[in-house]
């Protein structure tokens, strides 16, 4: 496979294997407190994966984490942070087979909501380095993430987008509701009323 990114090349690029006693150490200390989940983000990690990626690089990578983090922490990880952001459909494909959950991305697109997850279709000329999600057609795997240094200057724009949100949601309760006694009343009962 000319111009892919092979096994061999992740085997001699295995961050896990580099990562010394004392830090994995700390690490699972820290764990065994309960504060802290860990999840996958490969093994090489400064290599993100893409269309120049082969299956047995992709493969290697989640597999990898898996193994790590079971190793050493003694659970397996559901989430998978895209190293430098970089996904494509058949590492998503991948990712599943592995028995990923979910995903995250590089790409501050917004807040995810419990029945909204901000995607693109097309490359951002704004934002070259954030890659459509919706050609992966799997938005649980292609979820938005903030970078720490992005917290506090993209806030306001995510309390912008959630109250946006929340009016949209507002403005076709009606119609969602009287769908719901039409279609899914009988089946599942009345909806709860909320407590306050």
């Amino acid at each position: 496979m000319a111009g892919k990114i092979r096994l061999v090349d992740h085997q001699r690029l295995d961050s896990a294997k580099d990562t010394p006693d004392y830090l994995w150490k700390e690490n699972e200390e820290v764990v065994a407190t309960g504060l802290v989940d860990p999840q996958a983000h490969g093994v090489v990690h400064n290599i993100p994966i893409g269309d120049y990626s082969d299956d047995e690089f992709i493969r290697g990578e989640m597999q990898g984490s898996i193994d790590a983090i079971k190793q050493h922490f003694g659970k397996t990880p559901v989430g998978f942070i895209w190293p430098g952001g970089g996904f494509t459909r058949r590492g998503i494909e991948l990712a599943r087979e592995a028995g990923y959950r979910v995903g995250f991305t590089t790409n501050p697109r917004g807040p995810v909501m419990f029945n909204w997850v901000p995607q693109a279709e097309q490359k951002d000329p704004n934002h070259p380095d954030w890659l459509p999600e919706i050609p992966a057609k799997d938005p649980r795997m292609t979820l938005p993430r903030y970078w720490s240094i992005d917290a506090a200057y993209r806030i306001d724009d995510v309390t912008q987008i959630s109250e946006q949100a929340e009016a949209a949601a507002a403005s076709s309760k009606a119609t969602e509701l009287e769908y719901y006694d039409i279609v899914c009343k009988s089946k599942t009962g009345e909806i709860p009323t909320p407590v306050p």
